[in-house]
């Protein structure tokens, strides 16, 4: 029997074993050394070269699956049996059936390599005999002073943030305004008082945005009743203080149409005079109070260590239906300012008056100020997406790699290591995926990410058959496992490989549908491919005469054999 070895884009066998192509024991051993293997944990034989009384190199067998990563710049070999190996990215012709294993392998371990040829390893390497114990030397280190590194070039970069706390810190420096009162006397303590006082007894008319009066509340009419009721002459009390809540709230409501005005014409200024809208239970009428001003910054700490976003601060304030009207006006001005691009005062309105912190992230995130919209996603929103998606848009690399692994998007951390020059770290994170992918049965996208992202084919083509084997996607794993060999010796060897090995009764349908695939794509393979279904259909037709229907697949234009289908079936 003549053995040949036929070049293959894949490998056949499985991966244990490397040759290392050099003619001194030393450097095997420095070259094991820097690969990271430990002389305990592999099997060491030399390799003759063709040449008489020479070395061509050495070869190692592991106990566990390598992959080219593993091995360097050295060249991985196939494990054919336990005692014989081939090159990588080769295939065996013809196959070797158990007989002739046994005839021509029985005993000692065989590699077949194209440059040196059919090798019998006759024993191991031992490196204690090879190995002298060194002299020692006493002598002393003088270390030099770090020298300043000059890069030639700069392959990727990042920029370091400051803190969540120190970012909203410096922003409410730089936009939050003063706190100032606004002018022409609002009410004072006294004044506000009797104003909630009498908002038992009165409502307040308005025509449009104009006050035109008041009318006594229910309560304030039984009131009325009952001081009229002790005399005959007319009690005018409750007329007074009518009097007297017209007159404050007429000047309570100037105060408010001050400040819509300004925030009209002057919005940057009217923000030193503006009050915080709590859309949950303040600001919309009850009995709190009159409209002021000496609440609105309260103990509020707007961008720093306050709640910027949270309720309280700045104090419960009866503005009845003026309410929508300021809220409809702080909007407008967020809209003016963006439109002037001052996009950290209009979050400023966002977040501190209106009382809405994502909106106020968007902003500053549509204003490209990436690292304040991602402090406010986290400290505020408590989204840990955006502020990631914010820190890697802001080039702060390392903060969006700390995110995403927190939330466990491993993927994207292998993305951000790439753009860091960092293939190794990657490669860890993409690995992670696949796994995460697998545990949810995903083979198929785990295989993607294999091929796609870490580039490792070999790895790729495992956990295709794995899906496979394990029947979880495995007609589409089988598809795409065929669909990454490109030839078609090799493919052909794949098909006998799959239908001989690895098939069981479950998946032998879908093997069928495989099969059935690659008849309609594999045109010079056509004929192999119906002699595999032929057989798959004949084994299975005793107990499920339908299944004959299954031959139309592969006699498209055969008229006739409709005919014998259907006498099958029927007896």
């Amino acid at each position: 029997m003549e053995l040949k070895l036929k070049p293959s884009k894949v490998n056949v066998y499985p991966t244990r074993s490397f040759l290392i192509r050099n003619t001194s024991a030393k450097e095997w051993v420095l070259e094991l050394q820097r690969l990271k293997f430990s002389l305990q944990e592999v099997q060491v034989f030399p390799i003759p070269d063709t040449t008489a009384n020479s070395i061509w190199g050495c070869f190692v067998i592991s106990n566990q699956n390598l992959k080219s990563n593993e091995v360097g710049k050295n060249q991985l070999c196939q494990t054919v049996f336990s005692n014989f190996f081939i090159a990588e990215k080769s295939t065996l012709l013809p196959n070797i059936n158990d007989s002739d294993k046994a005839l021509l392998f029985a005993e000692g371990i065989y590699i077949f390599h194209p440059e040196f040829g059919i090798v019998k390893l006759e024993e191991q390497v031992d490196f204690e005999k090879l190995t002298l114990t060194p002299i020692e030397n006493p002598i002393e280190i003088s270390r030099p002073e770090a020298s300043v590194f000059h890069p030639k070039g700069i392959s990727s970069f990042y920029i370091k943030p400051e803190s969540e706390e120190e970012v909203l810190e410096n922003l409410e420096k730089n936009t939050v305004p003063k706190r100032e009162k606004l002018p022409n006397q609002p009410l004072n303590f006294f004044e506000k008082g009797r104003l909630a006082f009498y908002k038992n007894f009165f409502s307040t008319k308005k025509e449009g945005e104009e006050l035109t009066g008041s009318e006594k509340t229910a309560f304030g009419e039984k009131v009325d009743s009952f001081l009229n009721s002790f005399s005959g002459e007319k009690n005018n009390t409750i007329e007074d203080w009518q009097e007297d809540y017209e007159n404050l709230e007429e000047r309570n409501q100037k105060q408010l149409d001050k400040l819509l005005k300004m925030l009209d014409e002057n919005p940057e200024e009217a923000l030193k005079y503006a009050i915080p809208l709590d859309p949950n239970n303040s600001s919309r009428g009850g009995s709190q109070g009159s409209f002021t001003w000496n609440k609105r910054w309260g103990d509020l700490s707007v961008f720093g260590t306050g709640n910027w976003s949270g309720g309280g601060g700045g104090g419960s304030i009866d503005m009845g239906d003026s309410y929508f009207q300021l809220e409809e006006q702080y909007r407008k001005t967020a809209l003016a300012l963006i439109a002037k691009k001052e996009y950290e005062k209009a979050a400023f309105v966002y977040l501190k008056l209106l009382k809405n912190p994502y909106q106020a992230a968007q902003t500053l995130e549509n204003g490209k100020l990436y690292k304040q919209a991602a402090a406010i996603y986290l400290k505020h929103v408590n989204n840990k997406v955006k502020a990631a998606e914010c820190y890697e848009k802001g080039n702060m690399t390392y903060k969006a790699i700390e995110l995403y692994e927190e939330i466990e998007n491993f993927s994207k951390v292998g993305d951000l290591y790439l753009t860091l020059k960092k293939r190794a770290l990657a490669n860890q994170y993409f690995t992670k995926t696949a796994e995460k992918l697998m545990s949810k049965n995903q083979y198929l996208n785990a295989a993607t990410v294999f091929q796609n992202k870490i580039e490792d084919l070999d790895g790729a083509q495992n956990i295709l058959l794995e899906g496979w084997e394990k029947n979880f996607e495995s007609y589409h794993c089988l598809i795409k496992y065929y669909d990454n060999i490109s030839d078609s010796k090799v493919l052909k060897n794949q098909y006998d490989y799959i239908y001989h090995q690895k098939l069981s009764e479950p998946n032998k349908m879908n093997f069928l549908r495989v099969i059935q695939h690659e008849f309609k794509t594999k045109r010079d393979l056509q004929e192999h491919l119906k002699n595999i279904g032929y057989e798959l259909i004949a084994q299975a037709a005793a107990k499920q005469p339908r299944i004959v229907e299954e031959l139309k697949k592969f006699n498209r234009d055969d008229h006739e054999i409709i005919k014998d289908i259907s006498r099958f079936k029927n007896g």
